[in-house]
């Protein structure tokens, strides 16, 4: 799967985009206090997903495309695999 960064990648400044990504995550956690109160799963992995995407634009503000942000991706996935975080849960 590639996540597609936005067209803010071509104006931003990274440092505009880093405070980008920490209202997004501002956002993630107000739709989790919904989400505790019996809202919507949706919005909550809506705002997540925004998340991600401000990440990845980031990621081309620092020069990568689609496919390139594909392999920090999977590089991060094996780094994760090699530290057991997707084994069994105890």
């Amino acid at each position: 799967m590639i996540i597609k960064p936005t067209i803010f990648a071509k104006t931003n400044s990274i440092r505009t985009q880093i405070n980008h990504i920490a209202s997004e995550l501002c956002e993630v956690r107000m739709a989790l206090v919904d989400y505790e109160s019996g809202g919507s799963v949706d919005d909550l992995a809506d705002e997540l997903e925004d998340l991600k995407i401000s990440a990845a634009t980031a990621q081309a503000i620092l020069g990568f495309n689609e496919r390139g942000i594909a392999t920090i991706h999977m590089r991060v996935v094996v780094k994760n695999e090699e530290r057991g975080y997707y084994g069994e849960a105890e």
